[in-house]
């Protein structure tokens, strides 16, 4: 608790968008009695659906616990873009939280293949899949996604939602883990989208999908977060991955960004369409930024992009 009322002011804390302030209050004080007694695991009520969180392993489990949700922009965007039936491979998922809206949205006709390598986080996924009675909806592979084939040393993050194969300043270990190139993956002609959370990663996850999308003019969904702080010129080129995609039929649906951005899109003619608080955070969304600016803007000025092919 200490270390949360250090981290954000008390006005801060208790703004998040859709909740209510006593409900915080309330998950703060229990989260402060579970830290006390030593608790590890713990189930909840997040977004509609039930979790089982971890207190002891660092990642999304505390802010899950207080808020009962997170990321509100992606989620709702997450919850716009899947409809029912489709097909969403979801690469990075954690203990499961996207992975649980997905399975929802998708309903009895869909499907999630939702891939994870980090050791921590694998029983927790499969125990929120159960928890939901989502077995049968959600298949998971322990093994992460690349631009081939191969067996990659994976670094370990000091919290369980930031481990990549790019180097971090704070590993706390790392696993040796196996990869895939989506283009070979065998479910890849069913999958409608992609949900991406890689670390700066990402670049390569879209290499390896290239060739089938090449071949393959389906409608297409891709849904990730931005890490302009891991992008070059060379292996990690981001926006080189963008303009790939937009020659072959992609356009931008929805760019998430931060408040102290905003100044920049209404220069461009941009105006917020939503917006949401997370303590002391304002994110914004967008719809339709134009190629050229969305090239611009990824620098550091685009937290998460959704881009799609009709």
């Amino acid at each position: 608790m200490s270390k949360i009322l250090k981290k954000y002011s008390p006005s801060q804390i208790f703004v998040y968008s859709g909740v209510s302030k006593v409900n915080i209050f309330m998950q703060l004080i229990k989260y402060g009695f579970h830290r006390l007694i030593g608790t590890r695991f713990v189930e909840t009520n997040v977004n509609n659906y039930r979790m089982k969180l971890d207190f002891k392993t660092l990642g999304l489990s505390k802010v899950l616990y207080i808020y009962g949700t997170r990321e509100i922009p992606d989620t709702y965007i997450a919850k716009t873009e899947i409809k029912p039936g489709m097909v969403v491979a979801d690469i990075g998922a954690n203990i499961g939280y996207y992975s649980l809206i997905e399975a929802l949205a998708v309903g009895e006709t869909g499907h999630v293949y939702a891939f994870e390598p980090d050791p921590r986080n694998i029983q927790l996924l499969r125990d929120n899949i159960a928890l939901n009675k989502m077995d049968d909806r959600v298949t998971v592979y322990e093994q992460a996604v690349s631009d081939k084939k191969e067996r990659k040393t994976f670094q370990l993050g000091t919290r369980s939602n930031v481990s990549s194969f790019v180097d971090r300043p704070d590993v706390v270990g790392a696993v040796e883990v196996d990869c895939i190139a989506l283009h070979e993956f065998e479910h890849i002609e069913e999958v409608d989208m992609l949900r991406m959370d890689a670390e700066g990663y990402e670049c390569k996850i879209i290499e390896g999908v290239m060739p089938y999308l090449r071949s393959n003019k389906k409608p297409f969904k891709i849904m990730l977060e931005v890490h302009p702080k891991e992008y070059n010129d060379t292996d990690l080129n981001f926006k080189q991955n963008l303009k790939e995609l937009f020659e072959i039929g992609f356009t931008v649906s929805h760019v998430v960004a931060n408040k102290p951005h905003r100044s920049v899109y209404a220069d461009l003619g941009y105006r917020p369409v939503i917006s949401y608080s997370e303590t002391r955070h304002i994110r914004d969304v967008y719809h339709n930024i134009s190629h050229t600016d969305v090239l611009n803007l990824c620098d550091g000025k685009v937290r998460s992009i959704v881009i799609v092919r009709v």
